[in-house]
């Protein structure tokens, strides 16, 4: 879609949603594990653009909408965490080492855990990955590897 130097219409907005929801919800259940919650928290993360993009009078892009979902999901993570870990502890209980794997990746600090969605969940290659994310590449192949390093060392210890 092309946009002008004119502010943003609103049905020129819901064609962006719809062309980025998939990919939207895609990143919020693999951050919150399939929960409930995902689709609330990317509604409120489009309700808080809409209303930005209408005073900035800017074009709504992808790598913006990635950066507020992420911050979003962050402010989701700090206010469920508790709850969140002991739904894992459970999960992990019952299930077999496919959970335990999700269940590590979740585990992960939240810098890692985004490259690791971003490249293993999302499937997204590199540089994709890099430039949603706002890294450079070498930073992002770094994060993995770290994080490939503890999940290895985690996954060893179960």
């Amino acid at each position: 879609m092309r946009w002008g130097n004119t502010e943003p219409t609103e049905a020129e907005f819901v064609i962006f949603v719809e062309d980025t929801s998939p990919w939207a919800l895609r990143i919020a259940y693999a951050f919150t594990q399939g929960s409930r919650d995902a689709e609330d928290v990317v509604q409120e993360t489009y309700f808080r653009y809409w209303s930005r993009i209408q005073h900035t009078h800017r074009p709504p892009s992808r790598a913006y909408l990635y950066r507020a979902l992420m911050n979003n999901l962050k402010s989701w993570y700090r206010h469920n965490r508790h709850h969140i870990l002991i739904a894992q502890v459970e999960k992990a209980a019952d299930l077999g080492s496919d959970i335990a794997v999700r269940d590590a990746i979740a585990r992960l600090p939240l810098a890692e855990r985004t490259a690791a969605t971003a490249v293993w969940i999302l499937g997204l290659d590199l540089d994709t990955a890099a430039n949603i994310t706002g890294l450079k590449p070498v930073t992002l192949r770094s994060r993995l590897s770290r994080a490939r390093t503890r999940l290895n060392r985690w996954l060893k210890e179960d």
